[in-house]
């Protein structure tokens, strides 16, 4: 499993984990950051996708799942590596898209009715 990066940054600043190779695609976050207007701990997450538009993220200690509406979005090139995105929004890190290893495309996170936060890379 490899570690996600601990922000210490201004808003607006982009950070990113990492995902661990293989099915399972389990995220280790070293910090506290928010999806869907839910507040989730640090810890291991597997991440699923689930139709064309929604991803879960289930953290695997506690067993606890939020489900998030996604867009997606075209990217430039196949992914090479499963990524998450975070933004540090003034007190919290928030989750903006999740990339997966093989797609030619991100899931934004939807946050509201303005829609997808992050345009394509």
């Amino acid at each position: 499993m490899l570690p996600s990066t601990v922000p210490s940054a201004p808003p607006a600043v982009l950070v990113t984990a990492t995902l661990a190779g293989g099915k399972s695609q389990v995220v280790a976050s070293f910090f506290e950051f928010v999806a869907n207007n839910v507040a989730l701990p640090a810890g291991d997450y597997q991440i699923m996708t689930r139709r064309q538009h929604l991803v879960t993220l289930r953290n695997v200690d506690l067993d606890e799942t939020v489900t998030t509406r996604v867009t997606n979005v075209a990217l430039d090139s196949v992914a090479v590596e499963n990524r998450l995105v975070f933004r540090h929004d003034e007190d919290h890190n928030a989750l903006h898209q999740v990339i997966l290893a093989g797609d030619f495309h991100g899931h934004d996170l939807t946050h509201g009715k303005a829609g997808p936060e992050l345009p394509s890379h």
